[in-house]
């Protein structure tokens, strides 16, 4: 039987309308044609195609789904009966089942492929916003709110509101001072971790909110997971090494009776220890025997610090032989636990949660989980008024609009009866929230009722985890979701990818994996795959790795090397198969910190996906001080910037005579220049007769820009502008059209009632914003991993593999739920560690679970990597060797770390090189560091915009440029209000020499030079010694008065 028809059978059973399956799908098994067909098929059995329900996690997924779905109904439509015999088979099975949903629709008059809009293929964020727009008001929304990714002002806001009550007298205030204290009254860090902790709100406010109904039974609960978890890790160590239990204790004693401290204090019998949580410190001194100081090994020679003297280190022979059969007992039984796989048993014995809290860690810890649910509400109501929410705030709303299993909504009664058949792809992917989201559409369901469940995944692909998917709900589903028993179908051949890919993938794959399922932790093992195609003599996958032997100063140069390396590669490529896709696959972008420039050097030509910042290209730059500089006429560094940019460009020194023009008073830069140009009145000596062209072209532009603010839109105005001065003249490449399309929709969404409210905020945003580039023409693309998940190239090229993640910042909390042997679940939670204090034992030991299920995710991740080629894949990184030279090493948490202990043990077999060599930057005899003389890129001075007069046409009346000197004034008397406020509230006193880096960094961009600056300060400086040093200033300003107040609101109007 051929691979092709091993998965045939599979493929059929999973098309029955009247069962529910769980399919598990690997990379290139064909599983969204199959999706499509069981939508096909029960589309053949339904009453209206509003009953099927299609959920993806994508919109690319999503509208891959309808296209597919659409295309196939299209050429059904079109196909004959000699077309449809000519197809392969699982094409002509598909046809088929096309055919027959076209025939039930002409039946039905449904008018698919005239109305499409009646097959439901939705992302489980538009469905989540869809069911609150049915029940707003249940849903907690009075209306349709609009969805955002950029949450952090409003986080921001609800953070500030829960902060400030502080200064009140009730219970809040108590739980904030608890966290401030914990965090050594550190408001800025109190910020970030509880903005942190609302992005993730999800996964803790249902547990926090049942604890802080009953505050009494809360510690109790959390206690009581923490002991059945010891119990049942002490239960299955003792079954685990039941087998080396004589020799285990043979050592321990041997290691009590020579003076190992620990393990002489646990006090060890004949046997195990017992396997309630009281034996905990024997568990412990028993797995640290074994394992190194930092526990991420086994201990392999131990020596008198362990308990085990040299043999050497006594002349009487009965101890020299009993020293001499110790070591050889312990050398026998780590091997047999290495080849047990029971490292991290011995890991979790080693470093094991406490048993109950302490007293003072748990006071701190009961008043978070009091304060949290207050956060969260705040975060409710500033979501509420301002009418955005983020898809946490969907999701928790949709269950609240749905209800419970026991106690549904109408909404939820209302969809069981439309819904008869949901389909979800890429489910090794759902959260817990979007679990029981599923949960409770499919509550009531049961087999031969004429519903069905039909879930696809792959838990060798669950990658998200920093988005809470959690890949051990697959492996649940894989045999029920809520009450509903599922069939589990595997498929195995792979379609995609030539032979020898799939054969190196399964080679390596299978030793990286963990050897079996680990639910508890997030490990899936490995699932081989059968390839369908032959490859050629290009397909296969190669790794080049370099050798680094002087450490890490030198990863630099090894960097530049693996770069110029791969650059190389990528043209060869384009040049040997000029219609083969290459894509570079990074896992995070700074791994083309070092391959950017030189792909550049060779003129290749990339798309790019969400890689790049938005203010990274130079364009966009430019675009950014063009509009500070139409919004804030006094803005003087952006005046400046603006007319260095390419399409103004000013040379250097005519810049620094710009710079230098005495401004009169209440005097712009803009109407200084303006009357410049009055050539009567100009100082030929200021600026060159090149400057002055330029200015009086594009000077009347910005006049004329200014005076259209607030009667046009700010982002439509901006584009005017840009293309009247030559912006996109400027474009070195054309592709860039895409991103400043991009910005400008940022800036739209800004402004969307003409100005700009928050000038620092919308740069924020535009530094986390990312672009694309897209050109059909163009073959090479460089991506995440993660965005080229369900994507396929005939060549994959993956640098840096060596490359370390970036480390998060600690959590204020740290969660996670247990379940026991009975499948009942236990809430663990833990709280850092305040700053001087010892490490939490308990918060150590879910960070430590935490690491390993990042480790298990990174394979995955590796796996998701390799997989996306059809006929070959290259993997470069950098190794160091092992200090005798025997073997090398990879970084901890890289890529390359999951697979390097599998290419080490196949390395005879697969095309493996290390590259020992790294050519070296030659030392330059001169000592210079400057820089290389840039060339400066900008229009012809005499440049016209094709279309001139079109753009920006004057209104009836110009306006004058407006006057600085009211700015300024107006700075130095909130800098002298806010001083005075100061010293009132908390007792600041301002020397005259003092020169506070506020007071700049708010005069600085009104004044054109240092001079006015310090001008400015001075009046500052007056001002306050004025207001302190008159007769009433003491009774006034220092003394505390009854029912004293600042800043006392007269009238209640904004």
């Amino acid at each position: 039987m051929s691979h092709k028809a091993s998965d045939a059978d599979t493929r059929l059973r999973a098309l029955d309308p009247e069962h529910s399956f769980c399919v598990q799908a690997p990379a290139g098994s064909g599983k969204t044609e199959l999706l499509t067909q069981r939508i096909l098929r029960l589309l053949a059995y339904c009453e209206r195609p509003e009953e099927i329900l299609a959920i993806t996690f994508t919109r690319k997924a999503a509208a891959e789904m309808r296209n597919r779905l659409l295309s196939s109904l299209e050429q059904a439509n079109a196909l004959d009966d000699a077309g449809l015999a000519a197809l392969p088979a699982h094409k002509r099975l598909t046809m088929d089942l096309a055919r027959t949903a076209l025939a039930r629709d002409a039946m039905c008059g449904w008018q698919l492929l005239q109305q499409p809009q009646r097959l439901r293929i939705n992302t489980i964020d538009s469905f989540t916003s869809w069911l609150t727009t049915r029940l707003p008001m249940d849903a907690g929304f009075g209306a349709s709110p609009e969805i955002s990714t950029d949450m952090d002002p409003i986080f921001r806001q609800a953070v500030h509101e829960t902060l400030a009550v502080l200064e009140q007298k009730n219970e809040s205030a108590e739980h904030v001072a608890s966290l401030l204290r914990h965090v050594h009254g550190n408001l800025a860090r109190a910020e970030a971790l509880l903005m942190a902790l609302l992005g993730r709100r999800d996964q803790w406010l249902q547990l926090l909110v049942l604890l802080r109904s009953d505050p009494q039974q809360a510690r109790h609960l959390l206690e009581k997971g923490l002991q059945t978890l010891l119990q049942e890790t002490y239960e299955d160590a003792s079954f685990q090494l039941v087998a080396l239990e004589m020799d285990i204790m043979r050592l321990l004693h041997h290691a009590a009776d020579n003076d190992h401290a620990a393990v002489a204090a646990a006090g060890f019998g004949s046997t195990l220890p017992a396997t309630h949580a009281d034996a905990r410190e024997q568990w412990q001194a028993m797995a640290r025997l074994f394992l190194l100081s930092d526990r991420k090994g086994f201990l392999s020679k131990p020596n008198k610090r362990h308990g085990f003297p040299a043999p050497s280190s006594t002349k009487d022979p009965a101890l020299k032989n009993l020293y001499s059969e110790m070591h050889e007992l312990y050398a026998s039984t780590v091997a047999r636990l290495q080849e047990s796989t029971l490292l991290p048993l011995l890991q979790r014995l080693a470093a094991p949660p406490p048993a109950a809290y302490e007293d003072q860690h748990w006071e701190v810890l009961e008043h978070c989980i009091a304060l949290l649910p207050v956060l969260a509400a705040r975060l409710a109501a500033a979501m509420r008024s301002s009418g955005i929410v983020d898809h946490v705030q969907t999701s928790l709303a949709s269950l609240q609009a749905l209800g419970t299993a026991s106690e549904p909504t109408d909404l939820a009664l209302r969809l069981d009866y439309f819904i008869r058949h949901i389909l979800v792809d890429e489910f090794q992917d759902t959260s817990s929230m979007q679990f029981e989201l599923l949960t409770l559409l499919t509550a009531g369901w049961a087999p031969g009722d004429g519903k069905t469940l039909f879930i696809v995944g792959d838990g060798m692909q669950s990658c998200y985890r920093f988005r809470n998917a959690d890949v051990s709900l697959f492996m649940k589903a894989r045999e029920q979701v809520g009450a509903l028993p599922m069939e589990l179908l595997e498929l195995e051949v792979n379609f995609r990818s030539a032979a020898p890919v799939v054969n190196w993938i399964n080679d390596i794959f299978s030793r990286a994996f963990p050897a079996s399922d680990d639910s508890a932790h997030g490990g899936v093992s490995y699932s081989p795959s059968k390839a369908a195609r032959e490859g050629d003599e290009m397909a296969g996958i190669r790794t080049r790795l370099f050798v680094h032997p002087e450490g890490p100063r030198d990863l630099h140069v090894l960097r530049s090397a693996q770069a110029q390396e791969i650059a190389s590669l990528c043209a060869r490529l384009q040049h040997e198969h000029p219609q083969d896709r290459v894509a570079i696959l990074v896992r995070n972008r700074n791994s083309l910190n070092a391959l950017v420039p030189e792909l550049r050097k060779l003129g290749l030509r990339w798309n790019a996906e969400d890689i790049d910042p938005l203010l990274s290209h130079a364009p966009v730059r430019d675009l950014f001080t063009l509009l500070r500089a139409l919004l804030n006429i006094s803005d003087i560094s952006a005046w400046l910037a603006l007319l260095r940019c390419p399409f103004v460009g000013l040379t250097l020194p005519d810049l620094e005579r710009a710079a230098s023009l005495r401004l009169e008073a209440g005097d712009s830069l803009l109407a200084t220049l303006l009357r410049a140009v009055d050539e009567s009145a100009w100082d030929k000596a200021a600026l060159s007769d090149d400057a002055r062209q330029r200015l009086r072209r594009v000077l009347p532009a910005l006049q004329r820009a200014r005076s259209l603010l607030q009667v046009l839109p700010l982002a439509e105005l901006l584009e005017q502008l840009w293309l009247e001065l030559g912006g996109a003249a400027c474009l070195a490449d054309h592709a860039l059209l895409e991103t400043i399309e991009t910005f400008f929709r940022q800036v739209e969404a800004a402004a969307p009632h003409g100005d700009v409210l928050d000038i620092q905020a919308l740069q924020e945003r535009l530094e986390r914003s990312r672009s694309s580039t897209r050109d059909d023409r163009v073959k090479l693309q460089i991506m995440t991993i993660h965005k080229a998940k369900g994507l396929e190239f005939e060549h994959v090229i993956l640098p840096d593999l060596d490359r370390q993640p970036r480390r998060d910042d600690p959590a204020l909390l740290l969660w996670q739920e247990y379940r026991d042997r009975q499948l009942y679940s236990w809430p663990l939670l833990a709280l850092m560690r305040a700053k001087g204090k010892d490490a939490d034992p308990l918060y150590d030991y879910l960070n430590a679970d935490a690491a390993l299920r990042d480790a298990y995710e990174t394979t995955r991740l590796s796996y998701i990597a390799v997989t996306r080629a059809i006929r070959s894949a290259w993997l470069f990184g950098a190794v160091t060797a092992t200090p005798k030279g025997e073997s090398y090493n990879a970084r901890s948490g890289s890529l390359l770390a999951t697979m390097l202990p599998a290419l080490l043990a196949r390395q005879d077999d697969i095309d493996l090189e290390f590259i020992e060599t790294v050519p070296r930057p030659e030392a330059s005899g001169s000592t210079s560091h400057s820089l290389p003389e840039l060339p400066f890129r900008r229009l012809p001075a005499d440049w016209q915009a094709p279309f001139a007069g079109l753009l920006l046409r004057e209104p009836r009346e110009v306006k004058a440029p407006e006057p600085t000197h009211d700015l300024l004034a107006a700075a130095i008397g909130e800098i002298v209000h806010l001083c005075l406020q100061l010293v009132v509230s908390q007792g600041q006193d301002f020397p005259p020499e003092r020169r506070p880096a506020w007071w700049l960094s708010r005069l600085r961009p009104l004044c054109s030079n240092a001079e006015r600056l310090d001008a400015a300060i001075d009046k500052v400086r007056q001002q306050l010694q004025n207001c302190l040093q008159g007769e009433d200033a003491p009774w006034l300003f220092r003394t505390r008065h009854r029912e004293d107040v600042c800043e006392l609101a007269l009238s209640d109007y904004h």
